[in-house]
């Protein structure tokens, strides 16, 4: 499989966002506002990513690995599982 962008399993489903929830995360991730209150503010920000961030209206980007092309694949377990979503490495 190549990066985690590169699946036929969407990160979110109609359902998992009707719960602001996702049920994967990408190799970036924008959590809505609505969406930061389901994991936590907190939880997000200091989760051992390449890159987090939080957006003026509330929102929290999350860049899982540096390369999308190169994917480090424990970085994404660890960042998944310290979230609390599946990764689509397993793990």
């Amino acid at each position: 499989m190549g990066g985690a962008h590169a699946t036929t399993s969407p990160p979110f489903t109609a359902e998992s966002l009707a719960h602001d929830a996702y049920e994967h995360l990408s190799w970036i991730t924008v959590f809505t506002p609505s969406v930061v209150e389901t994991y936590g503010r907190e939880t997000l920000l200091s989760a051992p990513a390449y890159e987090t961030r939080e957006r003026a209206d509330g929102a929290v980007l999350i860049v899982a690995y540096g390369d999308p092309h190169d994917p480090d694949r424990d970085q994404h377990v660890a960042v998944t599982q310290y979230v609390g979503l599946e990764s689509y490495y397993g793990g």
